[in-house]
C-alpha cells in the first residue's frame, strides 16, 4: 500500500513538473496582471485604505450626540437599611434588592478643536495609506518588469560587448591599413 502511494506521489510530481516546464511563458502584461491581482502585500494595503476610510467616518461621528444608557440590579445576601431608623418606635426598613438606571446624553458643543483636528488627522492618515498603496503597487510592477526584462538585458549586454569588441578590432584594423 505504501509503495503504491509513493509511486503515485512520484508520478504526480513528475507530471506536475513536466506541465510546469512545458507551460508557455507569460507576456509582460499577463505577468503584471498576475502579480498585481495575487500579491498579498497589495491586498493588505487595500485593507489599510478601507480601515482609514472607516477611521475618517468614525472621527466625523464624534460631532454627533451620544446617548448612554446604564442599568443595574443588585440582590444582596445580607439586607441593608435603605431608610434609616427615625425613632426608637419606627425602625429602619431593610431591603436585599437594589436597582438603578441612568441615561446620559452628551452633546459635543465645543471641545477646543479636538474633533475637527481629529477628522483632519484621520484624513491625513487615509492619504498616507492611499500613497502607501500606490507605492506598493508601483514597487510590485517595477519588480515584475525587472524580472521579466533581466534575461533580455543579459543577452543585450553580451551582444553589446561582442559588438564593442568587433568595433574595436575593426578600428584597429582600419588604422593599420595604408592610407
Amino acid at each position: 500500500m505504501i509503495r503504491h502511494f509513493r509511486a503515485l506521489a512520484v508520478a504526480i510530481f513528475f507530471l506536475t513538473a513536466s506541465a510546469i516546464a512545458q507551460a508557455a511563458p507569460l507576456s509582460l502584461r499577463e505577468a503584471l496582471t498576475e502579480a498585481v491581482s495575487r500579491n498579498p502585500l497589495l491586498a493588505e494595503e487595500k485593507l489599510g485604505v478601507d480601515a482609514a476610510d472607516q477611521s475618517v467616518t468614525s472621527a466625523f461621528g464624534k460631532h454627533l450626540p451620544r446617548l448612554t444608557l446604564d442599568a443595574s440590579y443588585t440582590k444582596r445576601q445580607d439586607p441593608l437599611p435603605f431608610i434609616p431608623a427615625q425613632a426608637t418606635a419606627v425602625g429602619p426598613r431593610f431591603s436585599d434588592e437594589f436597582a438603578a438606571w441612568q441615561a446620559i446624553l452628551v452633546l459635543p458643543l465645543y471641545q477646543g478643536g479636538q474633533i475637527a483636528n481629529g477628522v483632519r488627522l484621520a484624513q491625513v492618515r487615509r492619504a498616507i495609506q492611499e500613497n502607501t498603496l500606490t507605492l506598493t503597487r508601483n514597487e510590485i510592477i517595477a519588480n515584475t518588469v525587472t524580472r521579466a526584462i533581466r534575461p533580455r538585458l543579459r543577452r543585450s549586454s553580451a551582444f553589446l560587448a561582442c559588438s564593442a569588441r568587433a568595433s574595436t578590432e575593426a578600428w584597429d584594423a582600419s588604422r593599420s591599413l595604408p592610407s
